[in-house]
């Protein structure tokens, strides 16, 4: 299989996984809360992974160097930390509809970054973001801005960030230990925060009395599927490719999200959700189908 093929692949299995991931994560934060279920799913994940990766992780991790563990710390803090951090206290309060839609502004700020880092005014970028804040703007138009969200947006912008920094920081390890610290690390971030926001010993209990098979279904699901398996994709896309192709993947995800809330959660979008997520999902279409194919156009032009 060549690496295009792999990659097409990749995006394939984590927009499906993506596009599940917000509809199953609201079964577990409507269930549990937002922080008891993160620090399940965090916890998740590191064990699915260590279990996994134990040889690598630990003839490698003795050797590695401060400033390794502490690049690692940082690519985790957007990426594995925040963003799933933010979107589960985002669905308390938001539709599906809505944080999908709002979510997956990322392509578009992505794109926006990378231009203001290049130092180059770049036409679709520019028309990519006017199109994704209008599709913004009629979303929570209709509403009263909430923080719920400026949380999602946040997220959006945090992932972002995040997808820029893990392709610039160099991290010359194997890439199953890198993905193994950076997971570990996101987790320890998610327990040292909680108690900021949680009774620990309250929400413990809690926490045992309200597990029940679907939110013991949603855990595992997004510990070990939507947590530890799409960051492996996630970081490996982004190392075969680049931050702005790895974003491919979100194109598909909010279709599926969507359909979801609709068919199972009874969620009925307004006209201008619909319409704003339509303007939204143009923008990401926009930097990353017709500016690439415009570009491979000039090139064989001047060929």
């Amino acid at each position: 299989m060549s690496p295009l093929q792999k990659s097409l692949l990749l995006i394939v299995v984590m927009a499906l996984i993506w596009g599940a991931g917000l509809p199953v994560s609201k079964i577990g934060v409507q269930t549990l809360g937002a922080w008891p279920f993160r620090l399940a799913c965090a916890f998740i994940s590191v064990l699915f992974l260590y279990a996994v990766f134990w040889k690598p992780v630990n003839n490698l991790s003795t050797t590695l160097d401060p400033i390794l563990y502490l690049k690692l710390f940082i690519i985790a803090i957007p990426n594995v930390f925040l963003v799933p951090v933010l979107n589960n206290i985002a669905l308390e309060r938001l539709s599906i509809s809505d944080s999908t839609s709002l979510i997956y502004t990322m392509p578009c700020f992505t794109s926006f970054f990378v231009m203001i880092l290049n130092r180059k005014l770049d036409s679709f970028s520019i028309a990519s973001l006017t199109f994704c804040l209008i599709g913004v703007w009629l979303i929570i138009g209709s509403f009263q801005f909430s923080s719920s969200h400026l949380i999602i947006l946040s997220s959006a912008v945090s992932w972002s960030i995040g997808s820029i920094i893990a392709q610039r920081l160099e991290t010359n390890i194997d890439f199953r230990v890198k993905v193994f610290w950076q997971v570990t690390f996101g987790c320890v971030c998610a327990f040292l925060v909680s108690p900021l926001f949680l009774d620990w010993p309250t929400e413990i209990v809690k926490f045992r009395n309200d597990l029940s098979l679907p939110a013991a279904v949603s855990v595992l699901f997004m510990g070990i599927v939507g947590g530890a398996v799409v960051f492996y994709i996630w970081f490996y896309l982004i190392k075969l490719q680049s931050a702005e192709y790895a974003s491919y993947a979100t194109l598909f995800s909010p279709i599926i999200s969507i359909t979801l809330a609709i068919t199972y959660f009874d969620e009925n979008p307004s006209a201008s959700t619909m319409i704003g997520f339509g303007l939204i999902l143009i923008s990401a279409l926009t930097v990353n189908i017709l500016r690439p194919a415009w570009t491979s156009r000039i090139h064989r032009g001047t060929a």
